[in-house]
């Protein structure tokens, strides 16, 4: 059964502007939970010649099968791909909260894979099966806060957003990218997304992820609410 999953990865190539999916079922059964699957493609994708910077890197937006359901405290997703951060360029990864998991999988996706490099500063915009690289020149040299501004009013405030500023433009091997929830994506996240030309990604979805007990995890948040008041 797809309880807990959409089915489907999303890839986009930057360079091309492409984009298609792949199954999600492969890996899902046996690599349970953001972190594991953003680890687990990434044995896959990215050879050991592979610098942090370069196009070829994969960056993995990761959600888990709890992220877009109606559980308590399971909003928790990942990016990842090689790191900047560490000497030599090793994998790594940041843990972000809010709803941007969310999004991703109210839109379709059990996670995102991005290749390439964009000729110029972009962003990709995700409308569940509308996926479209936006060229974004004049987002080049704001901040997060201004970049998540823009992107909100042209967008809708119901718009998810991860963004980078300059640090990330520049490459600063440490650079964050920052979520519209105020978290921040560790480990050179923000210097990956800035070597590919990735301003930011929005994404927007109106569809629901399949629960097989929906009544019992209601009662299961019952609980979790009780406990956290004590």
């Amino acid at each position: 059964n797809s309880y807990g999953w959409t089915g489907k990865f999303l890839r986009c190539d930057l360079s091309s502007g492409e984009h298609n999916t792949m199954p999600s079922a492969d890996y899902a059964a046996d690599f349970i939970g953001g972190r594991m699957l953003g680890s687990r493609l990434y044995w896959d994708e990215v050879s050991a010649g592979t610098g942090a910077l370069d196009p070829d890197n994969c960056l993995f937006i990761m959600p888990g099968p709890l992220t877009g359901t109606a559980a308590t405290a399971c909003s928790r997703w990942v990016m990842s791909a090689k790191s900047p951060h560490s000497f030599p360029d090793q994998y790594g990864f940041g843990n972000g909260g809010g709803f941007f998991g969310a999004g991703l999988k109210h839109a379709g996706y059990d996670g995102l894979i991005i290749t390439g490099k964009a000729p110029e500063a972009s962003y990709l915009l995700i409308e569940n099966e509308k996926v479209v690289l936006k060229s974004a020149p004049g987002l080049r040299g704001l901040t997060t806060d201004e970049t998540m501004a823009r992107l909100k009013a042209e967008h809708g405030s119901s718009a998810r957003v991860v963004c980078i500023g300059p640090a990330g433009e520049r490459l600063i091997r440490f650079a964050i990218a920052m979520t519209d929830q105020g978290g921040g994506l560790s480990n050179g996240m923000g210097a990956v997304m800035g070597s590919k030309n990735l301003k930011a990604l929005v994404v927007k979805g109106n569809r629901k992820v399949a629960m097989a007990h929906p009544e019992q995890v209601r009662e299961i948040n019952q609980q979790a609410r009780l406990l956290r008041k004590g």
